[in-house]
């Protein structure tokens, strides 16, 4: 059998898991064939690619994105496709991908794709899931006065010592994270990994212009970050957990606590796809960062559970069946480094 996936536009981690699917799908007899495709002629995961095309380059509308979708999957007889750009607006016209027979690693529900892929909304929902963890007090803002009378309110509802940041309301990864500095940003903050800001910079900056985007402000969590990845099957919940420690440090850590965690937030909103669940300690309360509606740019850190996530998910994709795998029962500390690739 042989079955021909499309890729679009994905983080270069996807170099991975591309390897990973391969690696499961001969294993069990399956053949695939890998179509990629980026704006960005120069990313990674070409290289394991079986054909690689340019996408239309940024300021195409969602809507007409679709439609360059559609006719690529026609012209180049796509069975699966695992999409991250546009993914809400892919989701939305899932039907008519269908009626091409092609399978789309994407969920139904539009209302939950919407629901947690917007910061503030998520948070609302799990002001109802204290089992999961707990949600850090925060505040939304669209412009300058209102950042300044909602900095200082949470200042003084968690202490003038307490560290602040900010990010926008709907966006991926750490892009918009800032740490905010009371006093002035010394010489320091260029040795630090996270990016800091000072009160007055921010003030100004955000005072360039009458309104923003949705921002959030809310407590810096000073603790441990852990990242579950996620998948519902017809027998469970399989989830990998990982802490991310210092520097380039992840742990596996399969415990039952965590794995728990997700498998209350799959079966509490009906997750069916690929999803992660992002958390960090604070003074050793565990409190909610994100959802992730797809997989998690570091979902391969499954693959050294002896757990093939991204194939699993696909296997389910194509209506067979996923068994529960036994967990390592041990940590698994990784580290990574960067490997040239020659294009």
């Amino acid at each position: 059998m042989r079955c021909r996936i499309w890729v679009n536009q994905w983080f270069s981690t996807m170099y991975q898991i591309i390897k990973q699917l391969r690696e499961g799908a001969e294993a069990e007899g399956l053949s695939l064939h890998i179509i990629g495709t980026s704006t960005n002629q120069n990313v990674v995961y070409q290289k394991v690619c079986d054909e690689f095309w340019e996408e239309p380059k940024k300021g195409i509308s969602p809507e007409d994105y679709v439609e360059w979708c559609l006719t690529f999957c026609r012209e180049h007889q796509v069975d699966v496709f695992i999409p991250k750009r546009h993914m809400i607006a892919i989701a939305k016209r899932k039907e008519a991908f269908t009626e091409l027979g092609i399978k789309v690693l994407v969920e139904d529900d539009i209302e939950l794709l919407e629901n947690f892929n917007n910061k503030v909304k998520t948070a609302e929902l799990f002001k109802s899931l204290p089992e999961i963890c707990n949600v850090p007090p925060f505040e939304v803002v669209t412009n300058v006065e209102a950042f300044k009378l909602s900095y200082e309110k949470l200042k003084q509802q968690l202490g003038k010592s307490a560290v602040l940041c900010v990010k926008y309301a709907v966006g991926e990864g750490a892009s918009s994270f800032n740490i905010i500095e009371d006093g002035p940003v010394s010489i320091k903050q260029l040795e630090m990994s996270e990016k800091h800001i000072g009160y007055e910079a921010i003030v100004e900056i955000l005072g360039s212009i009458e309104s923003f985007k949705p921002l959030i402000i809310m407590p810096y969590l000073k603790g441990t970050e852990i990242s579950i990845d996620a998948l519902k099957t017809q027998h469970g919940v399989i989830a990998v957990p990982r802490r991310k420690g210092p520097g380039r440090l992840q742990e596996i850590c399969c415990s039952q606590e965590l794995i728990n965690k997700a498998a209350v937030l799959a079966e509490r909103f009906g997750f069916n796809q690929p999803f992660n669940l992002q958390l960090r300690y604070h003074e050793d309360t565990l409190y909610l960062l994100e959802v992730n509606t797809r997989m998690s740019g570091g979902i391969h850190y499954s693959y050294y559970a002896g757990i093939n996530l991204p194939y699993l998910a696909l296997k389910k994709l194509l209506g067979q069946v996923v068994e529960v795998p036994v967990y390592p029962p041990d940590v698994i500390d990784l580290v990574y480094v960067e490997q040239p690739v020659i294009l």
